[in-house]
């Protein structure tokens, strides 16, 4: 009994001995059941291929690709590579996790050529089972389109920085004009790559010296002298071996918070191990309470106290190796800035007299103490108003912070004339002298102080010192008499 399923890709027979169903396809003789691809130079195509076990219980198999009756593709389950022929190397492989609906016998072929079209199989075989075969054979056609112009497009590569890179492009016509493009950029706009690359009479790019900066995906764009053009892309993969890019001379923690210690590496396969050291010894995070690892290898720490001071180092491998541990990087632990020395909230001096405000910073360990005095702004007097809110100076003295910073106001002096004419807040102009602050008499403006001393106003002049509450409100008298 033969039975066939049209469009299913699959064909079976009972008995010992199979059948093939064929019929007369545009001048080829072909199954009936095949499935038509169609892919162009320098594409792919995607071949599926279920797998069917005796009773759905899986056993030991023979996986066989075929192509114009010569094998191509052959992997026995349990095996860690498949025997792939020498034309196919490196643009067929298998597609065997079952994702996307696709069976687990299917196979993907790349930088498909022109010579790639025919009649695809796929054959399973069970050596452990008499018979071997059980609803075996499933047909694919290839059709290749663009092989006018391409006649072997650039396949996928990989190659260690260093060694020599050779991607193909060959044009049917040698007259034709091949420009090479690295992710969409002319590769005469790369100069630093241009400088290291050469491109034969073949259309080939060479770079003679990989990079780990060449990884990335390279098109050759064909233009005939007809005016036809076509494209085909590849990609380059440079490995190398774990390096650290990147090392500060010193890193400041902050006391009794958490941080992090960061190793800045570049690995290429990916990173498989990360050793640190510590003053010249090995550090091991599992052996130290409160410091852990990281998913990417950076040193954790609970909270940071004096003991994690020193002089750490990073050494990053991957399957390759390593390029060697990074520079070292001094740790050293801050903690949050203090002043050892604070100025009074409330300070009372006469109009005119000199005040010094003390201000020092507790001493660090590796910082030098720096003091940073600012003026705080007020409220000045309104025009219209001959009774004012109390606005005297008031002085902040800081240490400049890393992170935080400790600050403390002072206050010195009144800071409002009454004239007249308006009541106008003349601030006292500071001056810096040795870390402390010196008030300078304020004054009034330049018209009423003519006023005044030209007898024209007899005034009711403020005392020259008044006793108030920070932010309460002032009064001070200032009358004349024309």
């Amino acid at each position: 009994m033969v039975r066939a399923e049209t469009g299913t890709g699959r064909w079976w027979a009972a008995g010992c001995s199979s059948y093939v169903l064929v019929a007369t396809v545009a001048g080829s003789l072909l199954p009936l059941d095949t499935e038509r691809l169609r892919a162009s130079v320098g594409g792919f195509a995607v071949m599926n291929c279920h797998l069917d076990f005796p009773f759905g219980n899986e056993i030991p198999y023979h996986l066989q690709w075929d192509k114009d009756g010569e094998t191509i593709f052959s992997w026995y389950s349990g095996d860690e590579a498949p025997r792939v022929a020498d034309r196919w190397g490196g643009r067929l492989r298998r597609l065997g996790d079952g994702q996307l609906g696709l069976g687990r016998g299917s196979i993907n072929v790349s930088a498909v050529r022109e010579t790639d079209a025919g009649l695809y199989r796929c054959r399973v075989i069970f050596p452990n089972r008499s018979p071997p075969a059980r609803n075996n054979g499933t047909f694919y056609y290839l059709d290749v389109d663009g092989g006018n112009l391409i006649v072997t497009p650039p396949m996928n590569a990989t190659v260690l920085e260093g060694d020599r890179a050779e991607l193909e492009c060959l044009p049917k016509d040698p007259a034709s004009v091949v420009q090479w493009y690295k992710d969409s950029a002319v590769l005469s706009e790369l100069p630093e790559l241009a400088e290291r690359s050469e491109l034969p009479p073949n259309g080939s790019l060479v770079i003679r010296h990989a990079v780990s900066t060449d990884l990335g995906e390279y098109e050759c764009r064909l233009s005939a002298p007809d005016g036809q053009t076509q494209s085909a892309s590849a990609f380059l993969d440079v490995q190398y071996k774990a390096k650290v890019v990147y090392s500060p001379k010193e890193r400041y923690l902050p006391f009794g918070k958490p941080a992090s210690l960061d190793c800045h590496f570049s690995a290429n396969p990916p990173l498989t191990n990360l050793r640190w050291e510590k003053d010249g010894f090995l550090f091991d995070p599992y052996n130290v309470p409160g410091v852990f690892y990281s998913m990417n290898g950076s040193l954790l720490f609970n909270r940071v106290d004096e003991s994690h001071e020193g002089v750490y180092s990073c050494t990053p491998y991957n399957a390759l190796g390593s390029e060697g541990p990074s520079a070292g990087v001094r740790v050293r632990v801050s903690r949050a800035p203090a002043l050892a020395l604070r100025p009074q909230p409330l300070y009372l001096a006469r109009l005119g007299a000199s005040l010094a405000l003390p201000c020092a910073a507790a001493p660090q360990p590796h910082l030098a103490p720096v003091l940073r005095w600012t003026r705080v702004r007020t409220n000045p007097c309104g025009r219209s108003r001959s009774t004012c809110r109390a606005s005297a100076p008031r002085w902040r003295c800081r240490v400049p912070p890393r992170r935080s910073h400790i600050s403390r106001p002072c206050c010195a002096g009144p800071g409002c004339v009454q004239t007249p004419a308006a009541a106008a807040a003349l601030p006292a102009a500071p001056r810096r002298l040795a870390g402390a602050a010196v008030c300078r008499r304020a004054t009034a403006t330049p018209r009423a102080r003519a006023a005044l001393d030209q007898g024209a106003y007899k005034p009711l002049r403020p005392q020259p010192l008044y006793l108030a509450c920070l932010s309460a409100s002032l009064a001070l008298p200032c009358a004349a008499t024309l």
